[in-house]
C-alpha cells in the first residue's frame, strides 16, 4: 500500500510539505464582513452561499480577487472530481509551474508558485468549511467563469456570480491552518493505480481533500490512499 501510495503522490504533486511555522494553527482567517441578515436574498441560494458571494472583493487590476467561504461544499459532490485538464485542453506548448519552500527559519518559512499557464485573473479563496481545517488556496477563475465576466466579477450581482461556489473543488496550490502546504505542478507521467471499491477523485479535488482534512505529509499520503485518482 505505501509503494502504491507513493506513486500517486509522484504523479500528482512536486511539493508537499509540513512547513510547522508558516500559519500557526487555530489562526483566524478573514470573516464575512456583513451579518447574513443584512444581505439580499437570491432565489436558490441559501442565505450562507449569498453571504459567500457577497464576501468577493477586487484587490487590484490583474485582477486578483479574495474570498471566504464557510458553508459545508463537502456535502455537495459538485465539482469534487475537478480536474484540470478535463476542462482546458493541451495546448501542444511547453508549460511547467515551479515550486519552492525557504525554511531556513521555522518562524518564517515560506512557501510560494507560478502557475505557468494562459493569463486570467486569479482568486484567493480562504475556507473554513465545518468539520475540516481553515485554509488558504489560490483559483484560476478561467476554469470557472466565461471570459466575458471575468474582469468585472466585484461588479456583477450576486445571482450573476454563482459559478464562483465551486472554487473550493479548484485550488492548484493552498495552505491549512497546521502548515501543510500542497501545490500542483506537471512531473513525468507515471500510471496511478486504480484500486476497486474506492471513490473517484480528480487532481484538483485531493488537493481539496488534503488541505481540509490532513494535518501533515503522513495524513495527507493517507487521504490519499482513500482514492481513485484522475490526472486526466
Amino acid at each position: 500500500m505505501g509503494e502504491r501510495i507513493w506513486k500517486i503522490y509522484t504523479a500528482c504533486l512536486s511539493l508537499c510539505l509540513f512547513l510547522q511555522g508558516c500559519l500557526p494553527a487555530g489562526s483566524m482567517l478573514p470573516g464575512i464582513a456583513t451579518p447574513i441578515e443584512k444581505l439580499p436574498t437570491v432565489p436558490g441560494l441559501t442565505a450562507e452561499e449569498v453571504a459567500v458571494l457577497a464576501s468577493l472583493t477586487r484587490v487590484d487590476d490583474y485582477p486578483l480577487y479574495t474570498m471566504v467561504t464557510t458553508v459545508d461544499y463537502e456535502a455537495s459532490t459538485s465539482g469534487a472530481g475537478s480536474s484540470p485538464n478535463a476542462v482546458r485542453p493541451d495546448y501542444g506548448i511547453a508549460w511547467a509551474c515551479s515550486l519552492f519552500a525557504a525554511l531556513g527559519d521555522q518562524d518564517t518559512a515560506l512557501y510560494g508558485r507560478n502557475f505557468d499557464w494562459d493569463h486570467s485573473p486569479a482568486l484567493l479563496l480562504f475556507a473554513n468549511p465545518p468539520g475540516g481545517f481553515a485554509s488558504v488556496s489560490m483559483v484560476d477563475i478561467a476554469y470557472l467563469v466565461p471570459e466575458d465576466k471575468q474582469d468585472r466579477l466585484a461588479e456583477l450581482p450576486l445571482a450573476e456570480r454563482t459559478e464562483l461556489l465551486a472554487a473550493p473543488y479548484w485550488p492548484f496550490d493552498g495552505m491549512n491552518e497546521h502548515g501543510l502546504v500542497v501545490g500542483m505542478a506537471a512531473v513525468p507521467d507515471s500510471q496511478v493505480p486504480h484500486e476497486p471499491g474506492r471513490e473517484g477523485i480528480g487532481s484538483l479535488g485531493i488537493i481539496r481533500a488534503m488541505l481540509d482534512h490532513a494535518r501533515d505529509v503522513n495524513e495527507a499520503l493517507a487521504e490519499m490512499g482513500r482514492y481513485n485518482i484522475s490526472m486526466e
